[in-house]
């Protein structure tokens, strides 16, 4: 059976290994919406008090709701990660040997995640610059900001490797 685009997606999106049956579609549309609500809710808020006192106070709420942003943004990611591992949605069972190249592969992965973290962060740093009146090419250019997006890069792509390599559960096999 040919997998379907949107389960392709909600597997990569979630990080969800193994086949997506009726019972883990509903818990992970469950999520999503719970996911939605929330951000929907953050966002209608945030915009009404960004529509009522962003003319008399536009740079403060430009730094506050671009932390603001950020520290929701991880609540949302870490609920998301806490309630699909929570539900076993995301874990592997292989046998050891399959485990072992498993890992090998998520670590070989781990240059590309590093990569795109460090290039992501990059252009945010830039663009960012751009709404406190740095030039684009004195932003790009800077050796701080790329120091600090190889430096994000390399944690966050670090951290995605072991996260992918703790869902995978290595099983005795019993043929032996």
């Amino acid at each position: 059976m040919k997998m379907s685009k949107r389960d392709w997606i909600v597997k990569q999106v979630y990080d969800i290994y193994g086949p997506l049956d009726e019972q883990r579609r509903q818990k992970v549309d469950q999520v999503g919406n719970n996911s939605f609500l929330f951000l929907y809710i953050y966002f209608n808020i945030a915009s009404f008090i960004a529509l009522v006192m962003g003319d008399r106070y536009s740079n403060d709420l430009l730094i506050i709701f671009s932390f603001l942003n950020l520290l929701v943004g991880f609540v949302i990611s870490t609920y998301l990660d806490f309630t699909i591992n929570s539900n076993n949605l995301s874990n592997l069972e292989v046998n050891t040997r399959q485990a072992q190249q498993l890992k090998l592969h998520n670590r070989r992965r781990g240059i590309l995640y590093i990569l795109e973290y460090s290039i992501e962060f990059y252009l945010i740093i830039a663009f960012v610059a751009l709404g406190v009146n740095v030039p684009l090419l004195k932003s790009l250019t800077d050796f701080k900001n790329i120091i600090f997006a190889v430096v994000y890069g390399i944690i966050f792509g670090l951290y995605k490797v072991y996260r992918k390599n703790k869902k995978i559960i290595p099983v005795e096999d019993d043929e032996q």
